[in-house]
């Protein structure tokens, strides 16, 4: 049997106004991580990160600026 242990996160904006800066940040290996600037529209969606479920204690941030937030 195999298993499927992948995870993801997907950050959605849900407001009325546009996103004009997305970052996020990360641990991975003992290592901290950063990717960005993006910006994203009303409802859209962007995968901004994946991983292996068998490395667990990931610590995840973003940082958001637009009007509004």
């Amino acid at each position: 049997m195999c298993f499927n242990n992948h995870a993801w996160v997907d950050i959605c904006n849900r407001g009325s106004t546009r996103i004009s800066r997305l970052a996020v940040g990360y641990s991975e290996g003992g290592d901290w991580r950063s990717d960005g600037w993006w910006s994203m529209y009303p409802g859209e969606c962007r995968r901004v990160y994946e991983y292996d479920l068998n490395n667990s204690g990931k610590m995840f941030y973003y940082y958001v600026e637009g009007a509004g937030f």
